[in-house]
């Protein structure tokens, strides 16, 4: 593998394992983040993120240090060689959220966002 793209792979290794030590994984997840994850599911097992940004400067310590965060993982089809795994992540205090996905036949991972989340009135 080339050094560079080492680099970045370590790199994002290190945000994703840093996002998961600092949240803890919710079971039923919030009000919001449903909301967040219905607003993206394509079905059980996946999220469209095509109209999000892909955020590539993005480090876990400084997401960790934008406040109290809620995550969720969608589960993963099972049987499945080439599945993407998605972590949504939400800000409780500043109502912006991030979405990591990883996996697919090139296992890579990227992480989009944040977007700011903005209930629909009714």
């Amino acid at each position: 593998m080339h050094p560079v793209a080492l680099r970045q792979v370590s790199a994002i290794l290190a945000f994703v394992l840093v996002l998961v030590a600092i949240t803890a994984a919710s079971a039923a997840p919030s009000e919001e983040l449903t909301k967040i994850i219905a607003s993206l599911q394509t079905d059980k097992y996946n999220l469209d993120v095509s109209k999000l940004p892909k955020n590539i400067g993005l480090t876990g310590a400084a997401l960790a240090g934008n406040g109290k965060l809620e995550r969720y993982t969608l589960p993963v089809e099972p049987n499945t060689a080439d599945m993407f795994e998605y972590q949504v992540f939400f800000n409780l205090e500043n109502s912006q959220y991030w979405v990591i996905r990883s996996g697919g036949f090139a296992d890579r991972t990227e992480i989009y966002g944040p977007v700011k989340f903005t209930p629909k009135s009714k």
